[in-house]
Formats: structure tokens, sequence, C-alpha cells
């Protein structure tokens, strides 16, 4: 990783906060190059987080992904959405009609190349094939948020 990479990387560390440090390192560690895990392992370190609580914060992950109620290979995208809080209010609707549902992939977006290896992964709301028809028409009205840039006058 080039000296300008390494900075900017640690920057962007640095402006988050201890869980999305926590929450990248557990879900999404095996995708950064190895300096930048390095990096974000540093910094989570730097907020006195421990070994331990590390370790916790994996097992909890694993344990979380054992306990899935929704079986993955009979999952069926009913919706994809730019941004990871329209997602959860879909999401939050299909449970009201008493749909379950997952939310799969994230918005965040990491700079610099060589950080990760992969990008960030489109944000589908999947539910069980054999609720995706009804969960499709309950969303048929759903309109996500429009993203507003600051200082953006026309929105208000």
């Amino acid at each position: 990783m080039e000296t300008t990479d390494r900075e900017q990387t640690q920057r962007t560390f640095e402006t988050w906060n201890r869980e999305t440090l926590l929450e990248e390192l557990v879900r999404r560690g095996d995708d950064f190059q190895p300096e930048a895990l390095e990096l974000l392992k540093a910094e989570v370190r730097r907020r006195g987080v421990s070994d331990a609580a590390v370790e916790a914060a994996h097992q909890a992950y694993r344990a979380a992904l054992a306990k899935r109620q929704l079986p993955l290979a009979d999952l069926a995208v009913v919706r994809t959405f730019g941004d990871s809080l329209s997602a959860r209010a879909a999401q939050e609707l299909l449970a009201q009609e008493g749909i379950e549902s997952e939310v799969h992939g994230s918005d965040r977006l990491l700079f610099g190349p060589g950080l990760l290896s992969v990008g960030p992964d489109p944000i589908t709301l999947k539910v069980v094939s054999r609720s995706a028809e009804r969960a499709q028409e309950i969303l048929r009205d759903f309109a996500a948020a429009p993203l507003v840039a600051e200082g953006d006058a026309s929105a208000e």
C-alpha cells in the first residue's frame, strides 16, 4: 500500500465510531487487504478494545449466523436499495405484515485504492421464496427516501 493510501485509510478508520470499526472487522475483515486490516486492528486497539472483546464480537456474530431463522438457500431478492436506511424501513414494513426478511449488503463506501479487495455490496432485501410475491406486492408502493445533498435548499 502506498504511503498516501495508507494515510487515507488511517484517516478513514479514525472517523468511524467504535461500533462501526468492530462491525467492519467482524463482518468484512477478510475483505480488507492485509495492510488495511492491520490498520483497522490497530485503530480498534487504540480505542481500547481488547483482543478478548474482539473475539467475543466474532463469537456473537458467528452465533447470530448460526441462529438464522431464514435458510440462505431458499431466499429470494424482493428489492434492491441504494441505501441501508431505506432497506431497513422496507424490512420493517414487511415485518408489520408478518413477513420475515433479511437485509444483505453494505452501503459503506471505503475510499482509497487497495483498501478493500472488493467494493461495497448491493443492498438487497430478501425473503423466503414462498413469500416473495406477497412481499413484492406489499412493497409495490414503497418509495425509498430520496438522498438529499447537504446544503440543497430545494429540499427544504
